[in-house]
């Protein structure tokens, strides 16, 4: 999302990188966000402040950024805006999938269940959204008001997270559009969670997560307690939960969804997600 036009002040800058936003936000012509180069590159550099030298590193939720002074170069500067303008360009069109499978409806509403600084409600917000929603497990609550202020919208955000010990968000509202971006990968109860996106999805889930193209069922924990390594068991494998295709498909349809659309991400030139089984689902009822 391009945020120059709104010509957001150093301040306003500082607090948005500073909870922790890891989304393709362009702030000004030398200070850009996103996750793309850390997918690229392995590390985890979510922000670069080129006019300024500073390169922010992400460790753990609601922990403070690293500020790293002296590492830009022109090219990983180049590299960090290429690949972060790849990952808008996918998640704008995932937008535009489901705004389509709905027939550019106006005044629904949307959820994200791990909206991190809420890319996809603003932009579905500038597309005719109402209500729009998003919980998070990093206390976001500061961001949202930085953009809500600077764009004059109102997003809401609620500081909680999916729970896999009462597999639910407590207190989520059903809403017409569900989003969960790269969350099911990192959680022990994919089913459960499934079920609970069932259960709150009025219209259209929009799902990214890692699903192998088997046709049986078959879930594969690929590590645990990487990012939360003070995790109990079960609920300890986090870094990249598995689900093959076929047991996907037969759980959307069990949870009456009947038209489920692959989104192709094959377009983006992204390799971690041409290459590897991120994929990404659209189910509309």
């Amino acid at each position: 999302m391009d945020l120059r036009r709104y010509s957001p002040t150093s301040k306003q800058i500082q607090s948005l990188v500073g909870e922790g936003c890891y989304q393709p936000f362009i702030f000004s012509d030398d200070f850009i966000s996103g996750i793309g180069y850390s997918w690229l590159t392995g590390e985890m550099i979510i922000a670069m402040d080129r006019k300024n030298d500073i390169a922010y590193q992400w460790r753990a939720p609601n922990t403070p950024l690293i500020p790293i002074h002296g590492y830009i170069t022109e090219e990983k500067w180049r590299l960090f805006s290429e690949y972060n303008a790849k990952i808008r360009k996918m998640y704008d069109s995932w937008i535009d999938h489901t705004l389509t499978a709905l027939g550019n409806p106006l005044n629904y509403s949307v959820i994200d269940t791990a909206a991190n600084a809420g890319y996809f409600l603003y932009h579905f917000k500038e597309r005719g959204a109402g209500r729009c929603l998003g919980y998070d497990l990093q206390d976001l609550t500061a961001a949202y008001a930085t953009l809500n202020s600077l764009i004059h919208t109102d997003v809401q955000f609620v500081s909680q997270h999916y729970s896999m010990e009462t597999h639910t968000i407590p207190g989520c509202p059903a809403s017409d559009v569900v989003i969960s971006s790269a969350i099911m990968c990192h959680l022990s109860d994919p089913l459960n969670y499934l079920t609970f996106l069932g259960s709150i999805t009025k219209k259209a889930l929009l799902l990214f997560t890692t699903v192998d193209n088997k046709d049986n069922y078959q879930i594969i924990y690929h590590g645990a307690k990487k990012y939360y390594p003070d995790a109990r068991f079960p609920n300890c494998f986090d870094q990249n939960t598995e689900i093959s295709k076929g047991l996907l498909m037969f759980g959307l349809e069990e949870l009456g969804f009947s038209d489920i659309l692959e989104i192709p991400n094959s377009d983006c030139g992204i390799k971690i997600v041409t290459d590897s089984n991120l994929r990404t689902f659209l189910a509309v009822r």
